[in-house]
């Protein structure tokens, strides 16, 4: 009977040769009384080189596409005079072939981050759920200002949403009727009531003036303020752990976390051969998971709790926060971490329906 691979390693296609798989330190705390803690969170780290690799091959193919596309068409103008049918046919198979082959590579690649994969040679971080797990959701308004012009027209698409050409034209007929009212005005002429005088001499005048008027009068102009959608801001998470050693391992193994995480927060410098930082490669972004017993919701959230991918924005660490006093060892007695997370893009709908976001 075949025994089954050994979990550090891999096979190749023909399944004969192992090839040793460099995997990171999976580090985790506490470790001496890990049973208390059934619920537990952890920080994988995405394998940002596939996911671009994925990216740049769709990329390529989209760029050859159109490049073969262009000298094609370059070559059919180039022969214009000889052109035939046989040509045109020939030409219309081709970009017809180059666009599938586009098609399938890109849906080849899916976008969704339920897609994305841990790279085992990070390692990862497990630590017990902290004490409160606060999930922020909102959205972003806007006030706007429609004016007596605006509210015509919102008034009549909203009696005919396709009667386009007659909002247009009852907010012009408003827009005449408001410069009717200020000439009336100005010449003393028309039946113009006093309110009506007051508000189209606020419409004449500077603001300034208007202000002057309106306070005189008592009136003033109805800005027909809306609410307006503008966008959807990016959630951030904030998590605290407090951190006692209760041994000289579970000591160790907070200083790695530590610089497991502080290593995370920032980008890759990108230098030249003289040593010039020239840019950054971004910082990687984590996958973060919380369960209860090893077990998780059916569409990998907890209680309803699920992120996107993170990138790490602030990371915090208290040395000490018990007392003043150091282990036998030198270590400190405590270590208060705490950690701002941005997801990388902001939620839409589809994300909490369908995904569980």
């Amino acid at each position: 009977m075949a025994l089954p691979p050994h979990p550090g390693l891999q096979f190749t296609p023909a399944g004969n040769v192992p090839a040793a798989v460099k995997t990171g330190p999976n580090l985790r705390y506490p470790i001496d009384d890990i049973e208390k803690h059934f619920g537990k969170i952890t920080f994988k780290i995405v394998d940002e080189d596939a996911a671009r690799l994925n990216i740049g091959q769709t990329l390529a193919s989209v760029a050859n596409g159109l490049r073969e596309e262009k000298t094609f068409r370059q070559q059919i103008q180039d022969d214009a005079d000889r052109a035939t049918d046989a040509i045109l046919d020939d030409y219309a198979k081709r970009v017809a072939s180059t666009n599938r082959s586009v098609a399938d590579e890109a849906s080849s690649y899916r976008l969704r981050e339920d897609t994305l994969v841990a790279d085992p040679s990070a390692g990862s971080v497990a630590l017990f759920l902290p004490q409160q797990i606060q999930i922020q959701d909102g959205v972003t308004y806007d006030n706007f200002e429609l004016g007596r012009i605006g509210a015509a027209a919102e008034s009549a698409l909203n009696l005919d949403q396709g009667n386009l050409q007659g909002a247009l034209a009852s907010a012009g007929g408003e827009l005449a009727g408001q410069i009717g009212d200020v000439l009336a005005l100005i010449r003393g002429t028309g039946n113009v009531g006093p309110g009506i005088a007051s508000l189209a001499a606020q419409s004449a005048t500077p603001r300034t003036i208007s202000s002057a008027i309106s306070s005189a009068t008592g009136i003033a102009t109805n800005p027909n303020v809306r609410t307006l959608f503008r966008q959807v801001p990016i959630r951030n998470f904030n998590f605290t752990f407090e951190l006692i050693p209760s041994s000289a391992t579970e000591a160790q193994q907070i200083k790695d976390i530590i610089k497991f995480f502080r290593t995370e927060l920032y980008p890759s410098a990108l230098a030249l051969q003289t040593g010039t930082n020239y840019g950054y490669r971004f910082p990687n972004r984590f996958l973060i998971k919380m369960k209860y017993r090893n077990k998780a919701d059916p569409d990998g959230s907890f209680n309803g709790i699920k992120f996107l991918p993170v990138y790490l924005q602030t990371f915090n660490a208290v040395y000490n926060t018990a007392g003043q006093a150091l282990h036998s060892d030198g270590n400190f007695q405590s270590v208060s971490i705490n950690m701002n997370f941005i997801e990388s893009r902001p939620l839409n709908r589809q994300d909490v329906e369908e995904y569980g976001y």
